[in-house]
């Protein structure tokens, strides 16, 4: 008895360690890349925004040793990188770097890739940036197969860091989940479509890759009643209580639905469902909004909200700027093998589950108000006005030229 007394503290100490350490293989170590929009007048999509809100606000809790809305995941942010997409980098560079400061400044934010017209995607990846180095000191200064990439917007920045580092970043890496892809025959989505260059690349790299397609996402969508809800919780702050730090942007919510409802809503009830069931709200024409890229950072954090993995084979973009894909239903599936993709299952929870999920970590998340520009509605849609503007001066100069 006396000796087992004397050996008490130092039971405690390796059970202790011993759960550390079972607790940190648990924890999934993330670079997230971006392209946020919702601080610049020259974007409108905020998604990026309400992911990265979400995926620092389940980082900081891990940081305390705690849980946040039942997530099965502790995950550990090392960097965000920011690329061109939603707004050009000059503006989502300096949104990605303010929110992250605001939640959690020790979290480094690095430039990427910027803005060039899509037909020029190729020079995207080929151009180094600082956030394309950062994925390349941090995937080879870590264990190999320890790091996953949480892709979210345009693969520009991937891409250059796989062709930075001779291949060998692909090859390290643990999984790249990616916001992008379109399931129909009819169209691209917007991520893939910015740098089908960068995409293509992404797919065929000896890596282990989810997709997340725009079909996927829009099994849930945020209805306007929802967030009257959820931005209710700005005005009930106090002086001393900051208020959420969705609410510096609550505004661009329900601009948001204005731009569902004219160009998402029609093209889902043309296309129909494919593969997955489409949110009521989307069915029924309702004002809503699809919450995107938190979908993608639901997969990582919350697996148990979707069905088992479909497995595709021979992803890749067409020269038409579609995607092309095939289900593949064999035991032996390499998921390292070119353009062999996972895509997530249906929802095993009902869509309300989710949202649920999604109002609990952003609501959780308190930071320094960020200065949002007063948007008129028309200049909401910047990014198709910034477009016109560069279509323009290569018109004209074309112009000049063809006059001389």
């Amino acid at each position: 008895g006396g000796g087992c007394s004397r050996m008490l503290p130092l039971c405690l100490l390796l059970l202790f360690l011993a759960c550390a350490t079972c607790s940190n293989s648990r924890k999934e170590l993330l670079i997230i890349d971006v392209d946020p929009a919702a601080f610049s007048w020259s974007g409108l999509d905020i998604d990026d925004d309400l992911a990265l809100i979400a995926a620092l606000a389940i980082h900081n809790a891990t940081q305390r040793h705690a849980t946040i809305s039942n997530s099965e995941a502790q995950i550990e942010i090392l960097g965000i990188t920011a690329v061109a997409g939603n707004a050009p980098i000059r503006h989502a560079f300096p949104d990605a770097r303010e929110l992250t400061q605001s939640i959690n400044p020790n979290i480094p934010v690095h430039s990427g890739a910027s803005w060039f017209l899509p037909f020029l995607s190729h020079i995207r990846s080929r151009t180094p940036t600082d956030a394309a180095s950062f994925i390349v000191s941090e995937v080879m200064s870590h264990p190999p197969h320890t790091i996953t990439i949480l892709a979210l917007g345009p693969l520009s920045n991937i891409a250059s860091a796989i062709l930075m580092s001779g291949g060998a970043v692909a090859t390290r890496l643990k999984r790249i989940v990616i916001m992008g892809g379109d399931l129909s025959a009819n169209h691209i989505d917007f991520n893939f479509r910015m740098d089908t260059h960068a995409a293509n690349m992404v797919l065929q790299a000896p890596v282990p890759k989810l997709v997340v397609p725009i079909q996927s996402c829009a099994q849930v969508t945020l209805s306007q009643p929802f967030l009257t809800a959820l931005t209710a919780h700005c005005s009930a702050a106090s002086t001393t209580h900051l208020p959420p730090l969705f609410c510096s942007f609550s505004q661009r919510l329900f601009l948001q639905i204005v731009y569902t409802n004219i160009y998402f809503v029609p093209m889902f009830r043309a296309d129909g469902p494919i593969l997955y069931r489409l949110s009521d709200g989307l069915v029924n024409e309702s004002n809503v909004m699809v919450p995107w890229d938190i979908i993608a950072l639901l997969l990582i954090t919350h697996p148990k909200l979707f069905q088992p993995f479909v497995q595709l084979r021979d992803v890749h973009i067409t020269d038409n700027n579609r995607m092309n894909w095939e289900i593949d239903e064999s035991a032996n599936f390499d998921l390292t093998k070119s353009n062999n993709v996972l895509i997530p299952g249906n929802l095993t929870v009902p869509e309300s589950a989710v949202t649920d999920v999604i109002r609990d970590l952003l609501v959780s998340e308190y930071g320094r108000p960020i200065t949002t520009p007063n948007i008129p509605l028309w200049l909401a849609f910047g990014i198709f006005f910034e477009l016109g503007i560069a279509l323009f001066c290569i018109s004209l100069v074309w112009w000049f030229a063809r006059r001389r």
